[in-house]
């Protein structure tokens, strides 16, 4: 059942509507922002733990170098 609006009470629907869309857009791209920002961290972690293991394995290298060098 329809019921009549005042242009007023229309008017102030209407502002409360384009009210929450702006902030849901709001949302949408710090959302959008974030998970650039997350991509990027995880890229860099990936390539930091990729290092990390590549001077694990110099290490072990080193260390069996020492360790044969002592046994001299």
């Amino acid at each position: 059942m329809p019921t009549c609006v005042t242009r007023e009470d229309f008017e102030a629907r209407m502002r409360v509507l384009a009210g929450e869309k702006a902030v849901t857009r709001h949302f949408l791209e710090q959302t959008h922002r974030n998970g650039e920002d997350l991509t990027a961290a995880k890229s860099e972690l990936g390539t930091a733990k990729s290092r990390v293991d590549h001077i694990a394995r110099e290490l072990a290298v080193v260390e069996g170098v020492l360790t044969t060098t002592r046994r001299s």
